[in-house]
């Protein structure tokens, strides 16, 4: 079975989400894969300002299509020739990626970057990270790493006895399977 032949960054411009990028590239290299790089304008935000909010939300949207414009633009440069860049709006973006982008565009592996926001922020609005590891339908990365460029050496698992621990663990061995040797597999079962 291929795995990851379509792949979706999420990206708001962050030094966060540019994290993700780097590795979204790296990975769709490796894998032969397109790239799709999303941005989803909130438009939650701009719905609280009355007066200008017709030219906030522009102002938005164009930035949006800078950060894609750039993305691409990287993501070339870097040797891929599939990309494609996807912007949304909408005032829920974890949701509006997970319910429609990614079924519509066929996504098998997102990629984003851990949460910019802050502790209240996070709680009060949630995360696109975390709204897509508990919403998308594919396998999600959510990208800490300062170097997102340096191969894997060990990986943890932690499995319980549910189908989604077993996919997960699939997901790693078929992965694994590509990949040298001397990379080190660790699990760990959580029993109920």
């Amino acid at each position: 079975m291929e795995r990851y032949k379509r792949i979706l960054v999420a990206t708001d411009g962050s030094e966060h989400a540019e994290l993700a990028l780097k590795r979204g590239i790296y990975l769709a290299l490796q894998h032969s894969s397109r790239l799709f790089i999303c941005h989803v304008v909130e438009s939650r935000e701009y719905s609280r300002v009355p007066v200008y909010r017709d030219e906030i939300k522009q102002a938005a949207v164009e930035n949006g299509l800078n950060i894609l414009k750039e993305s691409k633009k990287q993501a070339e440069q870097a040797g891929l020739t599939h990309v494609e860049t996807i912007i949304k709006r909408d005032p829920f973006p974890q949701k509006k990626m997970a319910e429609d982008v990614l079924p519509l565009y066929s996504i098998d592996l997102v990629i984003t970057g851990s949460s910019g926001l802050g502790p209240i922020e996070r709680y009060v609005l949630g995360s696109v990270s975390s709204g897509m590891a508990h919403h998308a339908e594919c396998d999600v990365l959510v990208v800490r790493n300062r170097n997102p460029l340096e191969n894997y050496q060990r990986i943890l698992i932690c499995i319980d006895e549910s189908s989604m621990a077993v996919n997960a663990f699939t997901a790693v061995w078929i992965w694994l399977n590509h990949k040298k040797p001397m990379l080190q597999l660790y699990t760990y079962s959580i029993r109920h």
